[in-house]
């Protein structure tokens, strides 16, 4: 039914949507204005009251684990459910309690998965960064190192690479993707590569030195010593 959920009676969407359409031209603001009329008539009681149910629909919807930005906008969920249950209370909504708890929870989770999830949306869109560039460009701008473990069964393919970004290898039947620092910047172009790399660490899909810091020393085809750079593991690739 589109957007609505309840037809109230009427024959199909269509017809939901311009009743409602002619009663909304006719009659709006009456529920505002009684609101705000019993709103006003005990500040102090009615700011305590919504503060109860800010931190009760917090309580209850509180995402374990999620970003802050993630908490401030539960906060502005809490808010607007506050605000309903408070109608319902003040007989301004011919609703049952809970009714704008539940409305607004139905609202807070589906904005958390259309906004991808609960992570921070720097680090949301660090990996979303890399495994672009990487199923855009993983088969042309990374040459194959030769004499790696080729478990993959991968063939050997032509060296002369255009526009190298790197270098590909198997380890494990797995692949990892080379980056020179240089590179892994233009990768990050209008993001901090150190908290891209940092972000990749932490979910386990690029390597660390012994050092703990994310970028390794590697001996690379057509380079004396070795160098220092980042192997993203293709395990990107296959993340949700």
């Amino acid at each position: 039914m589109g957007i609505f959920e309840e037809l109230h009676g009427l024959p199909g969407p269509d017809a939901f949507a311009r009743h409602l359409k002619a009663a909304i031209s006719k009659n709006y603001g009456h529920a505002s204005i009684a609101f705000l009329t019993k709103l006003v008539e005990a500040p102090s009681n009615n700011v305590e009251r919504a503060a109860v149910l800010m931190k009760a629909f917090q309580e209850q919807n509180t995402v374990s684990g999620a970003d802050g930005q993630v908490s401030r906008v539960l906060a502005r969920f809490a808010l607007a459910a506050a605000a309903g249950e408070l109608a319902l209370e003040f007989g301004v909504l011919p609703w049952s309690s809970g009714e704008a708890f539940d409305a607004a929870r139905t609202c807070f989770r589906a904005w958390i998965v259309g906004r991808g999830g609960t992570e921070a949306a720097e680090d949301r869109d660090a990996l979303t960064t890399v495994r672009r560039f990487l199923e855009a460009h993983g088969s042309s701008r990374f040459e194959l190192i030769h004499g790696e473990d080729n478990t993959a069964g991968e063939q050997a393919i032509d060296s002369r690479i255009i526009n190298r970004a790197g270098f590909v290898r198997h380890r494990a039947g797995e692949r990892e993707y080379i980056f020179l620092p240089e590179t892994w910047k233009d990768v990050c172009a209008g993001m901090d590569p150190g908290r891209v790399a940092k972000v990749l660490v932490e979910r386990g899909f690029m390597l660390t030195g012994s050092d703990g810091k994310p970028q390794v020393k590697q001996r690379l085809p057509g380079i004396a010593k070795p160098a220092r750079c980042y192997v993203v593991s293709s395990s990107i690739l296959a993340d949700d």
